[in-house]
């Protein structure tokens, strides 16, 4: 399992080291400026592999543009990151990724909890186009949480389920309860995902998916509340 901090701002990239992350993503659909300088000032700052990722408004962001507009924004940084955030509705768009050799983590995130049957379908929809599936639901009752465990025990390796319902908190990382440094904006758990996975290829065999009981929970800073 890795800890991924996810920034809005590079500067706080050693800062996210110090206190444990081993994987930073910057979130560019939060961030003003120029994504490839931003990329750099986050390796001057710590060593640790860089996640790209611009996340759409449908799925909890603030990019608003064409999937083709995305592929133009995102393409500048490729060279420079180790993995590459693809929400579905930018699938086609992936190419440029796959030959540069870089891993895809493939993500939905849904603003409530997916029937068992779903899940499993969407995530060989997931994995059809990249590395590392990773779904984000929001359980709404004990029930719902059973099944996303059993749902993250049973899926292939590598992959990422998370949930941001609160009956998770007590997975989050403690340093989340308080305020964190500007920019620092969650840090969030990741099981599967290794330091330097193999890019995608066609026949490619699949690894299989989560440690036992592995989950991931996000948060934003917040006073926990829990079950």
């Amino acid at each position: 399992m890795q800890i991924v901090a996810s920034l809005t701002d590079p500067a706080q990239a050693a800062a996210a080291q110090a206190q444990g992350a081993q994987i930073i993503e910057l979130r560019f659909d939060l961030m003003d400026g120029d994504p490839v300088e931003m990329v750099r000032q986050c390796k001057k700052r710590c060593p640790l592999p860089v996640i790209a990722t611009l996340r759409s408004a449908q799925e909890g962001g603030r990019y608003f543009g064409s999937p083709e507009e995305w592929a133009e924004k995102i393409a500048p940084v490729i060279p420079l990151v180790d993995y590459v955030d693809v929400e579905q509705p930018f699938a086609r768009e992936a190419g440029p990724v796959i030959a540069a050799g870089r891993a895809i983590i493939a993500s939905h995130h849904e603003a409530q909890m997916m029937p068992l049957h779903v899940l499993f379908v969407l995530e060989q929809e997931l994995r059809a186009y990249g590395d590392i599936p990773k779904i984000i639901v929001t359980p709404n009752n004990e029930d719902d949480l059973i099944d996303l465990i059993a749902f993250t025990r049973a899926a292939k390796k590598p992959g990422s389920t998370r949930s941001k319902s609160l009956w998770h908190w007590q997975n989050c990382w403690p340093d989340c309860r308080g305020s964190g440094p500007s920019g620092l904006r969650c840090k969030k758990r990741f099981t599967g995902i290794s330091p330097a996975p193999a890019p995608r290829r066609q026949a490619r065999a699949q690894a299989s998916l989560l440690p036992p009981g592995g989950s991931g929970a996000r948060c934003r800073g917040r006073a926990g509340r829990r079950p």
